[in-house]
């Protein structure tokens, strides 16, 4: 509309045609400074790193991914995500809505019951994502999301990275969480084979390891009860558990690319969370998605 206020993504030029390179330079440097042993297996996953810096680098392939969050979220509560203007779009040109919005850290200044609110509906819009709409948007940085303090609402920023998931994969971390909800290890196993760990040979403790690993991941779950985010220092036990797995033990088997992309979107909203000390029934919030006792629309807050 004429006079409309409009936010425009504009690239860099020469961008898309330096993805490969730069990506192989940096392997590269890795390799020399010793930091990954030539025994690793990394390739698909240095493919898969390549074909998704494309991704985001494809504007139009954006602007699609935006457009289909909108159609998820046309009724939801909480949420909020610009508009494409796709006469004003190409591949290397994005142009939206204009959304006001204050950065979401900044919420740590906000009243509990508000920051509880906010990060209580990204780990609600986590689990639709995963077990409702089959795609998520996996990059969680903080400047993708704003929050409107005269609305309540949540802008979400920046769909370049939005990853679509087949029904086998959601269905082993329906399998995963469900499992280490019940403290199960054995069905955690079978689960993360499921996903596509343990495709490659690994010794009894790098798999204890690993188990032990996601034990502490799914903390927030475990128990039936708020996890003090602010509290817990747990991305830096699930760090520290990861590099003594890899430098330590020397387990370099590749997770699958899917399962990496979607980790690090956990990772972020623990971040969030501890960043914002909230204390949160996590469970309470993911149990209907793995029950089946949920859809989008009956779960909103």
């Amino acid at each position: 509309m004429p006079g409309e206020k409009v936010a425009v993504k504009v690239q860099y030029p020469r961008i898309k045609d330096s993805i490969d390179s730069d990506v192989d330079n940096v392997i590269t440097l890795l390799r020399l400074s010793g930091l990954i042993p030539k025994e690793a297996n990394y390739q698909a996953l240095l493919d898969e790193a390549k074909q998704q810096l494309h991704d985001e680098a494809d504007y139009l392939k954006e602007a699609q991914s935006l457009t289909r969050f909108g159609i998820h979220l046309k009724e939801a509560d909480g949420l909020v995500v610009p508009k494409v203007h796709s006469a004003l779009t190409s591949d290397r040109i994005l142009t939206m809505s204009f959304m006001e919005g204050e950065p979401i850290e900044q919420l740590d200044r906000a009243s509990e019951v508000v920051r509880q609110q906010v990060v209580s509906r990204l780990f609600q819009l986590l689990f639709e994502e995963v077990f409702v709409f089959g795609e998520v948007q996996t990059d969680p940085n903080f400047a993708n999301y704003l929050y409107q303090p005269d609305t309540g609402r949540v802008v979400l920023l920046d769909f370049g990275a939005t990853r679509q998931y087949a029904p086998t994969f959601t269905e082993g971390y329906r399998k995963l969480f469900l499992a280490a909800i019940e403290k199960d290890n054995a069905g955690i196993e079978a689960a993360l084979t499921q996903i596509g760990f343990f495709a490659e040979d690994i010794l009894p403790e790098q798999k204890a390891s690993v188990l032990e690993l996601v034990n502490t991941a799914c903390e927030p779950i475990a128990a039936d009860a708020p996890f003090a985010f602010g509290q817990a220092d747990l991305a830096t036990r699930l760090r520290n558990r990861g590099m003594a797995l890899s430098m330590e033990q020397g387990y370099w088997h590749t997770p699958p690319a899917d399962a990496l992309f979607l980790h690090r979107k956990i990772a972020g909203l623990y971040l969030l969370a501890a960043k914002l000390n909230v204390t949160l029934n996590v469970r309470a919030l993911l149990l209907p998605y793995l029950t089946g006792e949920s859809t989008a629309e009956a779960t909103q807050v």
